[in-house]
């Protein structure tokens, strides 16, 4: 199914969020034993993700982000 995915920041506004479009997938009788579930394709993919256990947080930031701090080319470039 595709939808229309809104994402907010933890301290910011209702009119503080980023828009996409992605296809996804909904599951029965399933009972995660953490707190999210990240696509591959839909959300993985539009964005550098970077988890802490340690600090128990989860930063999402823009794609090029990675590339930036650790001075990878993205991959085709």
């Amino acid at each position: 199914m595709d939808l229309r995915v809104r994402l907010l920041a933890p301290t910011g506004s209702d009119d503080q969020y980023i828009e996409w479009e992605t296809e996804v997938g909904f599951v029965d009788q399933w009972r995660p034993t953490f707190l999210m579930l990240l696509g591959q394709r839909g959300f993985l993919d539009q964005f550098t993700v970077s988890m802490s256990q340690f600090a128990q947080l989860t930063a999402v930031e823009e794609r090029e982000e990675f590339d930036k701090r650790f001075g990878v080319p993205p991959v085709g470039s």
